[in-house]
């Protein structure tokens, strides 16, 4: 298993090493790793392949206006993200999404449902949706949705 120092988490998902030690000291995200390696002037963290993921997803869910506990609530998904990455890889051509729906009363969430979507072109004309989203999408009672491009997602801090 892969592991990354701070420099290399804040180069691969554009989060600064200050803004994440605020969203562990805050317990938006916890390392699951707690082992320190020695270098420089100090003592660094290490940060595994699925706490980078997890660091990207944070911040584009706080991004899309997600508050902190709520975005939090994502990360412990039931799904592994090293395994969205498998499944990736094994569904050349289709885009994996984590769609995420929400209701609202008086200004606060007071219910959210999240799953994966997996996205298919069918033919050269368009896409088809596969699975739950055209589910979700008939129930009129959830006031928002954010979906996240998890291939994407996954793709852009595997380059950097």
């Amino acid at each position: 298993m892969d592991f990354f120092t701070t420099n290399e988490m804040e180069r691969k998902t554009g989060v600064k090493r200050l803004r994440l030690h605020s969203w562990i000291k805050d317990a938006l995200f916890v390392p699951s790793t707690s082992s320190k390696i020695a270098g420089g002037h100090g003592v660094g963290s290490l940060y595994s392949q699925e706490d980078l993921y997890k660091i990207a997803l944070l911040k584009k869910l706080l991004e899309r206006g997600m508050h902190g506990k709520a975005a939090a609530a994502m990360l412990p998904l039931k799904w592994n993200i090293l395994d969205l990455r498998r499944m990736g890889e094994a569904f050349k051509g289709h885009v994996l999404l984590l769609c995420v729906i929400r209701r609202f009363e008086n200004g606060q969430e007071i219910g959210s449902k999240r799953f994966l979507e997996i996205l298919g072109s069918t033919d050269q004309s368009g896409i088809r949706l596969t699975g739950k989203l055209e589910e979700y999408f008939n129930i009129q009672e959830y006031d928002d949705a954010i979906i996240i491009n998890m291939t994407k997602l996954i793709a852009e801090v595997d380059k950097k």
